[in-house]
Formats: structure tokens, sequence, C-alpha cells
């Protein structure tokens, strides 16, 4: 459980041999435990917090001793008839000092083992031994703490008191076969005292050979295997055997020699092949040739080809019974690997080294991504194709080991155009509204490339010439252009545009309209003044060229509207008239024209600067009206006239004496009322609610009641 405390932690340097290096140990707790120990020194020292102390003073132990190891089997030194010389060495001691060696041994069939030693001495002959006989051996040592264990058994056999040399042997029998290596094994001469006593030299050689050649000889003691022969051979193996009557071999004593045995190496996988030999064909093909390796007892079946870019990374190319291969569309100025591999029915063979072989450069490959260069709406940068030009670009192709130089560009014509080295051109001088047949080739110092696939493109059409620009309608403060043939509303966004440019310095003009219209109304003019106007038509195709200019003059404004002109008698049947008075116009004088209206007859009683006349009517019985028009008169003397004002009907005057009497002789005096603009207005609008009322009852009656 946690206190708060921070947790010691012990760092144990341990020396495990003087001038060593030192082991640190790291534990949480004052104590630790180590075993397979001798002499031990070692020092501590606290850590904390990753704080480290002090270390302490190094202090020395020393473990228990122990009783010593098992010691080595012991070697014998000579041998005779009746004794049998063995020496050993000392094992390791652990700790306490040998005190002495214990030497056993029994003679076989089943006996214990008998102590036949026991001393310091590190050699000892063992006497009275039979002739001919196979003792085993065996050594322990001991110190004051106890005895070891004993050491591996081994075995030894006395020399033979015969003189003769032994019968001859069986023929040697094959107890397995490899593709490299033969097991035989024999059986002991007759009448031998022991097969431990004989020494056989075996000699194996290619069979078909001169004798000598191609032989292996070898003397041993026990059935052998030969290795490092020949696949799928056959070999003859012939032995004889010996006495050995010491252990150098003071006397050799060789029986006559057995009969022969044949015996064969298995098959095995063929040999390695060697490097493919690759041959050049053209600069897209190799021809790779090889060799059939020794099969080793099994016919080659078939071989294995990979081929690559890297080594490793080879893909198997061909598997088949011929030795060469022929590749195909390979790519110009590359470097391609090579190896081959031998199969037959035992197995596959190694592959051979690899070989490498460089295609040479050859012409460009095939332009690709031939394509019409759009430029953006708002890139003002790239070109852009047009009625006359066709903006191109495409991809630059594999230049196959020599650096491209230039393109063709075809597009039908008898020779191709040639460019440098570019990935895009502009073809100029084209003809508007015409389909191009594009086809483009990649050029080095090789040759000239495939030509690319062909693309078809259309130059566009011609911008469109600028329309006719006409007045449709002048007024004092707006303008009503018109132009081309079409509505005044938009059909097609698509279609043709127009930009309408009005001049407002001498040099600087503005775009007063834009859009696919025919007719713009221009306000808020000035009266009486010249503006200056040109247009542009702008389609597909791009935008036409800009009209000359146009001249358009916006007319006088008129005078305003009159009031009605005031009427008073002055005696019978004369009137004094007046009315209102207007003040010049831009410096142009104001006139009046005062006008009589009697039925649809308009008659002009006066034209002239004065707002006042005195009119005698000459007529009598018959309703007259009188209006007044204002009009300015320019300096040329022009007049441009308003509206006339409403119309004032005369009032009644008073009839001399005279022409009382005389009126009052008629028999039928007459009596009229003069009808004004305003009743007669009335009296229309009653007459045709009248007759729309009526329309509707017949209506009603003929055609919905009778249904």
């Amino acid at each position: 459980m946690y206190s708060g405390r921070p947790q010691a932690c012990y760092e144990l340097l341990r020396q495990v041999r003087p001038g060593r290096a030192h082991v640190s140990l790291f534990n949480t707790q004052p104590s630790c435990d180590f075993t397979d120990l001798f002499i031990w020194s070692g020092r501590v020292c606290v850590a904390c917090s990753s704080v480290k102390g002090a270390q302490s003073d190094t202090v020395a132990f020393t473990t228990l001793p122990g009783a010593p190891d098992a010691p080595a089997a012991p070697r014998l030194l000579q041998r005779t008839k009746s004794s049998i010389s063995l020496q050993w060495r000392s094992p390791n001691d652990n700790g306490s000092k040998i005190t002495g060696f214990c030497l056993e041994y029994h003679e076989g069939k089943q006996s214990a083992f008998k102590e036949v030693y026991s001393g310091l001495a590190k050699q000892y002959k063992v006497m009275q031994l039979m002739p001919s006989t196979k003792y085993a051996f065996r050594l322990a040592a001991k110190n004051d703490v106890g005895m070891s264990a004993f050491s591996s058994v081994v075995s030894c056999c006395t020399a033979s008191c015969s003189a003769a040399p032994p019968a001859p042997p069986a023929p040697p029998r094959l107890t397995e076969a490899g593709v490299t290596w033969l097991s035989l094994e024999w059986s002991a001469p007759c009448g031998s005292a022991g097969r431990d006593t004989l020494v056989y030299i075996l000699e194996v050689e290619e069979k078909g050979l001169v004798s000598g050649e191609g032989s292996h000889n070898r003397i041993m003691d026990v059935p052998c295997k030969f290795q490092k022969l020949f696949q799928a051979t056959t070999y003859v193996a012939i032995f004889n055997a010996l006495y050995n009557t010491t252990a150098v071999y003071v006397s050799l004593q060789w029986g006559p020699l057995s009969e022969k045995c044949q015996a064969s190496t298995a098959a095995g996988p063929p040999e390695q092949c060697r490097a493919p030999e690759l041959t050049l064909k053209t600069s897209s093909s190799v021809l790779a040739s090889w060799q059939v390796p020794v099969c080793n007892g099994a016919e080659v079946c078939e071989f294995r080809m990979e081929w690559g870019l890297e080594e490793g990374s080879l893909e198997l190319l061909y598997c088949g019974p011929s030795s060469q291969y022929e590749v195909n569309d390979l790519r110009p100025a590359t470097e391609y690997r090579c190896r081959v591999q031998a199969v037959s029915d035992v197995g596959a063979g190694l592959f051979s080294d690899v070989a490498m072989v460089t295609t040479p450069a050859s012409v460009p490959a095939a332009v690709e991504h031939v394509e019409e260069m759009r430029a953006e709406p708002l890139d003002d940068v790239m070109p852009r194709s047009s009625a006359t030009t066709l903006a191109l670009r495409w991809k630059e192709p594999r230049c196959h080991g020599a650096e491209i130089s230039s393109y063709n560009i075809d597009i039908g014509e008898e020779l191709p155009l040639s460019v440098g080295r570019t990935s895009y051109h502009i073809l100029e001088n084209l003809q508007p509204e015409t389909t191009y047949r594009i086809r483009v080739q990649a050029v080095n110092s090789i040759g000239s490339g495939p030509f690319s696939s062909v693309l078809k493109l259309r130059t566009r059409g011609l911008p469109p010439e600028p329309p006719l620009l006409e007045c449709a309608v002048a007024g004092p403060q707006s303008l009503k252009l018109k132009w081309g043939e079409g509505p005044s509303r938009p059909q097609n966004s698509r279609g043709t545009h127009y930009c309408l440019h009005m001049q407002v310095d001498t040099d600087r003009s503005v775009c007063i309209y834009s859009g696919p219209c025919h007719t713009f109304k221009v306000q808020r003019l000035c009266e009486a003044t010249e503006y200056q106007f040109s247009i542009q038509a702008h389609s597909e195709a791009g935008m036409g060229p800009l009209s000359t200019p146009y001249t358009f003059s916006t007319t006088r404004s008129p005078p305003p509207q009159l009031r009605a002109p005031k009427v008073e008698p002055v005696e019978w049947n004369k009137y004094a008239v007046t009315w209102e008075t207007l003040q010049p116009m831009r410096g142009d004088p104001i006139v009046y024209n005062l006008q009589l209206l009697r039925g649809r007859e308009v008659e002009q009683l006066y034209k002239g600067p004065a707002t006042s006349y005195t009119w005698q009517n000459s007529t009598t019985g018959v309703s007259c009206r009188l209006r007044v028009c204002a009009g300015r008169r320019s300096q040329e003397g022009s007049e441009l006239w308003g509206q006339c004002s409403l119309s004032t009907s005369l009032p009644a005057t008073a009839q001399p004496r005279e022409h009382k009497i005389s009126s009052c002789q008629d028999p039928l005096p007459k009596r009229s009322w003069p009808l004004t603009d305003e009743p007669f207005a009335t009296i229309l609008l009653f007459g045709f609610v009248v007759l729309a009322v009526l329309f509707a009852v017949l209506i009603q009656y003929f055609v919905i009641e009778r249904q």
C-alpha cells in the first residue's frame, strides 16, 4: 500500500570474475538469492526517486564445495594381447581438491563393472587380459565431499595372437542409396576371433572407368557411408580385412579381397543451368536461349524462365520443353533480367545466374491525352480557341532512351506542322466553322513515333458584326434605341448578346446595356442634346467589333398644358378671353394659339405672345367653345406646341333692344343648351352601360333559360 514516501531500490553490482565487467541487479527488497556461484564478490548502492547513492565497500563470499564433475572418458594409449594402457584428465573439483580416481571395467557378456584401479595417477595399464577381447571402461573422480558421476563408457580390444590373415569376407551389401552417397555394410570373415579385432579397407570406384580412376579408398573398422558421389552413377565396391595387432598398425596382415558389389546412387534434380544467352532481335524483342544442364539420371522435361525488371521481382514468363523463348512487346532503352531453371521428374534444379540485357533506344511512344485547351472563365492568361485558331495540349510520351526534340501535328494537309519540344500549341489561320482531324506525333534522334489517336475539333464561327443602330422614339429626356431583327424580349439566353455603349467623355464610353434584347430605352437625358452611341455583338464565337458611333438627339420639351381660358362677355356677342402666362423655356419665347371649336370644326382665332384676346362672335345660334395651347419658338423659327387646354363654352350675353323686336316677330323661337365635354362624356358612358345591361339580359333569356 502506498504510504506517500518514495520507495527505495537496491542496486547490487556483482563481479563475475576478476577483471570482468560487473553485472547490475535491481531489487526493491534488502535481500537476494544467487545460485551456480563459486567465489563471489559484490557491492550495494541504494537508489530512490531516480537518485542513486554511494556504493558500499566490496564484500567477497565463498560458496560451499561440492563433489567433482564427471570426468571425460579415458583415452587408449596402447594395447597388446594381454594389456590395455589408458590415460585421463582431471575434471573440475568444485572447490575441493581431488583425492583420487576410480577406474572400472567389464568383459561384456552382461557382466558387471569391476574396480580395477583407485588412486591419484592419471594413467593406468590393465594387465592379464584375454587376447582379441573387447573390454569396456569407465572413470570417476572423488574428493573430500564425495564421488563424482562416472564418465561415458569407452570400449577397447586387446590384440590378436594369430599371425595368419583373415579369411575372405563376404561381399558388401547396399543398405541405403542417396543422390550423392551410398551406405554399405558387411559381415566379418569366417573364423575371425571377433570383428572388433579387424580393420577393413573398402575401395569404391565408378563402373566403366580404368582401374584406379575415380576410386575411393578408406580404412575403417565399422560400416561406412560414402558421400560426394555423382548422382545416378553405378559404382563397384570391394574390400578386404586385416588383423590390427597394435594401435599403430605395426603388423598389417591383409586377407583376400571380397567379391565385387555394384550399387547406384539415386537420380537427382538437374544441375544448375548456365546463365541464359540474351540476343536482341529488335528494339522491343529479345531471344533468350540456354543449354540443357546435366540431368543427373532423370531426363529434363521442362524449363522455367523468369523475366522482369528487378532481380527481386522476377515473374514466370515461360514454362515448357523448348530451350529458347522470344520475349516481345518490350520497352526500348530498358534493362531486363532473366534466369532459367531446369525441371525433371525428380525435382527442379537451381536457378541459373541472372542474365541482363538492355534494349536499344527507339522512337518515342504514341502521344496520349491530346485535347483542346479550354481556359477557365476568369482565366485570361491561357490561350483559347477562336474562329481561326485551335488551342491544343497533350502529355509528353515516353522517350524510349532518346530525348524528344519536336512534335509533328497533322491536320489533314500535305505536310505535318513541326513544333518544338512543348506540351501545347495554337493552330492558326484556320477556316471558321470547320471540322479538323488532328493527330500528334513525337520525334527524337531515332525517328518519328506513331501518331496519336485522331481528335476531331471544330473551329468556332466568326464573331457577329455589329447591327444597325437606330432611334425608334426620341423624347425630351429619353431615347428608345433599336437594333437588329428580333423581339424586344429575350428568347434564348445562349444566342447573340449585345453590348450598347454610350460616350460620356471625349475618349471614354461606358456599357449601358448588355443582353439579348433588341431595344433599349435610355432615360434621364437632357432635352435637345446630342448623344453618341455604339453597339457591339458577341456570341460563343467571341466578341465582335465595335460599331461606328451613332449620334441621336433628344427633342425639346413642349410647354405644359394650360388651364382652360377664361371668357367674359363684354357686350352682345363680344367676349374678352384671357389665359395664364408661361415663362420662356431655355431662352425660347412662348407663343399662344387661341382656337374656336364649332362642332368638329376648329378655327384659329389668335396666335401670338399675348395672354388675352377680345373676340367678336359673328355667328349666332351655334354652340361655340374656346381653348388655348402654348408653344415654344426656337431661334430658327420652328415652333413646338404643347397640349391644348380644356375648352370653355361661351357665356350668354344681353341682346340689344332692336334685335329683340326683330326676334319677337319670329313665329317659333329656338332654345339651345350648350353641351360641354364633361356632360358629353357622362352621357356617352351612360349609354354604354345601358347597352351592356341589355345584351346581358338577352343572353340570359335566349341562351341560358332555353337550355
